[in-house]
């Protein structure tokens, strides 16, 4: 399996867990934060990749999938903007930069985020307690490189959507928090 497969396959899985939790009440639109540094249509490779794979899974935005897209530029503003999703009901958010990832672990630590960080350690972040054994509510991919392309982060954008639609990979955080 190649590296882009592999990192679509890994992040859509762990999207995809609090979503398949929401999807057992029939008739229920599945709910999607997505936090980025830009407005939608700046991003024209993650956001069409994020879409495409949710609806190649049967997620199709409009009729059973609503993302709710926000972008700010600031730690402070991602996590006003975490709060805003908390409260629209959104049953995963995730998160497509480091400061996406530290807004909205600041601003709850029961909601499911799936990070996509290619600056940050995990653990020394403090987003998991160990890689053997994370607990907590935030999991993705963390690269902890800076210097990433461009290509690579449309790839993990497909991974974290495919991961939605599969319900996967967030296991006990899918079911439980850690107020």
């Amino acid at each position: 399996m190649d590296r882009r497969r592999f990192l679509l396959t890994s992040l859509a899985w762990t999207l995809a867990a609090p979503l398949a939790a929401g999807a057992q009440h029939e008739g229920k639109m599945a709910r999607v934060g997505f936090l980025a540094g830009a407005r939608r249509e700046m991003l024209p490779i993650s956001v069409p990749t994020f879409v495409g794979q949710l609806r190649e899974l049967g997620y199709i935005e409009g009729q059973n999938l609503v993302i709710e897209f926000r972008h700010a530029d600031t730690q402070e503003r991602f996590r006003e903007l975490t709060a805003e999703l908390a409260g629209v009901g959104v049953q995963v958010i995730y998160a497509t930069n480091p400061y996406a990832v530290r807004g909205a672990r600041e601003a709850t630590m029961t909601l499911p985020i799936v990070g996509y960080d290619y600056e940050s350690d995990p653990v020394a972040a403090g987003y998991a307690a160990s890689l053997a054994r994370p607990a907590g509510n935030v999991t993705g991919v963390f690269l902890d490189q800076a210097g990433v392309s461009a290509k690579a982060t449309a790839a993990a954008h497909g991974a974290a959507a495919w991961n939605i639609a599969r319900g996967r990979a967030v296991g006990r955080h899918a079911r439980h928090s850690t107020a």
